[in-house]
């Protein structure tokens, strides 16, 4: 049995943790905001991936796991997920999007969708 919780999909965010007070990072992101799906996919490979791949193997386990519950079954508010870590830009709309993102971008074309064996080994809290 596997319990997964939301703020596992925070490991993901790590490197944008708190920037939103970080007086460059905010300027920054008010003068050049991230509109399209490329922006977003581009802020996920130079400033997320390499920071997710360093990361202990069994977190990055733990971290997929609930990626792909929770693009499966989004019972969570991705936006209140992404708000709170204090990023320096907003989320796209809608915010499950960039977590698809983070998905495509880290596990290229491997399915992400949890079959209905895998998930009556979940546990969501």
């Amino acid at each position: 049995m596997f319990i997964i919780k939301p703020d596992m999909l925070t490991m993901f965010l790590e490197p944008l943790a708190g920037l939103a007070e970080d007086e460059v990072e905010s300027v920054y992101y008010m003068s050049v905001p991230p509109q399209t799906e490329e922006d977003y996919r581009k802020i996920i490979n130079e400033r997320l991936k390499e920071t997710f791949y360093q990361k202990e193997e069994k977190k990055r386990k733990l971290a997929n796991l609930a990626l792909r519950y929770y693009l499966s079954h989004p019972t969570i508010d991705f936006e209140g997920v992404f708000e709170s870590i204090l990023p320096p830009f907003d989320p796209p709309n809608p915010p499950r999007d960039f977590f698809f993102w983070i998905w495509e971008e880290l596990y290229g074309g491997k399915e992400y969708r949890v079959t209905e064996e895998e998930y009556k080994m979940f546990t969501a809290k």
